[in-house]
């Protein structure tokens, strides 16, 4: 009896995991994409990458996996006196910060892209240019900073940031398509929140989360714009004579403290963010929202705002129609682009695949689209692409 009773829980402990598969788009507890279903093709099966695909497609999906990755974190955080775990740790002065996604060797300039790979960064550019040119758009990218980037120095005395190259991986590809006149240079405005950090004691970064906060995405707003109104000098910027920097904000569900199992109300207690809003009040609003879950489109009332796959947003007294394609950090920038436009359409797109929206965008024949997204994920939107 004892032998039947073993082999049916071993049974069930191999058969369990896959009796219900995770569907989501995104780990919240890893805060990153799961792996999707891999192409079955004849080719993929005799090259022996069809195995290795569906042992990470179960790996990421299989069965009671966040539960278990919380209690692994949990467990490790115990252990290491609630310092870090596989996904973050705590810096000095309350500061956590991320560590999956090759963040830490990202701010330690250990992950470059390669020399060979500069003509192929401005080729792929170049081509998503020449698409929206020929379809009457005016295009512009802008790459937000990793936290680790602009506020290293509260990482730890023990992690150490190379000096060599003294410039980051974003940087070196912006200064080579400047040297080269390319004619689709993208925004990066890490010095631009280096200066504002000095200038100001408004945090550009929660310190419990990944993402940047609201007042950090009104400085990478004014960057956006800077470019913009080059082109269209007839937008009304929402310039920071006409904004009110007096509301404060709190921040206590950050991503890295529930990654980290924390709960840091008692020691953030005196942290606050700034919030920046028109003195004249928001215009815009929002007409239309979508939500992505278990990959389908899907509407709802209340949700997480990341989840939100589709924004679309209208203010009568804006000029132009917007297409803004956007990875988390850009819900902190949407109410800043939505004031500023007559008609924005916010997509969430996680692999930052954005050839995928070329018949959307041939259909709505927006005046300007504009592509975000944080530099961790950089090399999806310069290295890969369809256009």
């Amino acid at each position: 009896m004892r032998n039947i009773i073993f082999v049916v829980v071993c049974l069930l402990l191999l058969v369990l995991p896959v009796t219900k598969i995770n569907q989501a788009e995104k780990s919240e507890v890893e805060n990153r994409k799961l792996a999707s279903w891999p192409e079955i093709s004849r080719e993929n099966l005799f090259q022996g990458q069809l195995a290795p695909a569906l042992e990470k497609y179960f790996e990421d999906r299989f069965f009671g996996r966040d539960m278990l990755l919380k209690i692994s974190y949990a467990y490790n955080t115990f252990l290491k006196d609630h310092y870090e775990n596989n996904s973050a740790w705590v810096g000095e002065d309350n500061w956590l910060f991320y560590k999956n996604e090759d963040s830490l060797r990202l701010c330690q300039n250990m992950v470059l892209f390669q020399e060979e790979e500069y003509p192929l960064i401005q080729q792929n550019l170049t081509s998503m240019h020449q698409w929206m040119t020929e379809h009457g758009i005016k295009f512009y990218m802008i790459y937000l900073p990793n936290k680790e980037d602009v506020y290293g120095e509260y990482m730890g005395h023990h992690i150490k940031k190379r000096t060599r190259p003294e410039a980051d991986r974003v940087s070196l590809v912006v200064d080579y398509l400047q040297q080269q006149e390319a004619p689709l240079v993208p925004i990066y405005p890490l010095n631009r929140m280096l200066e504002e950090k000095k200038r100001s004691d408004a945090l550009l970064y929660y310190k419990n989360d990944t993402h940047w906060s609201q007042y950090g995405a009104y400085i990478g707003y004014e960057a956006l714009m800077q470019a913009i109104s080059r082109d269209f000098p007839d937008i009304e910027v929402l310039e920071p004579a006409k904004m009110d920097f007096s509301p404060r904000i709190k921040w206590e569900d950050g991503d890295l403290a529930r990654m980290l199992t924390l709960d840091m109300r008692q020691e953030l207690a005196d942290t606050w963010y700034v919030a920046p809003q028109p003195r004249q009040g928001w215009q815009y609003y929002v007409i239309e929202e979508q939500f992505l879950q278990n990959g389908k489109v899907y509407y709802q009332n209340i949700i997480h705002p990341h989840g939100k796959y589709y924004i679309h947003t209208v203010n009568p007294g804006g000029r132009y129609k917007v297409i803004v394609f956007r990875d988390s950090f850009g819900i902190n920038l949407l109410p800043y682009l939505a004031e500023t436009f007559n008609d924005v359409r916010f997509y969430w797109t996680m692999d930052m695949d954005i050839a995928q929206y070329k018949d959307v965008m041939a259909q709505e024949k927006p005046d300007l689209v504009i592509f975000e997204s944080v530099s961790r994920y950089a090399q999806y939107s310069l290295l890969n692409n369809k256009f």
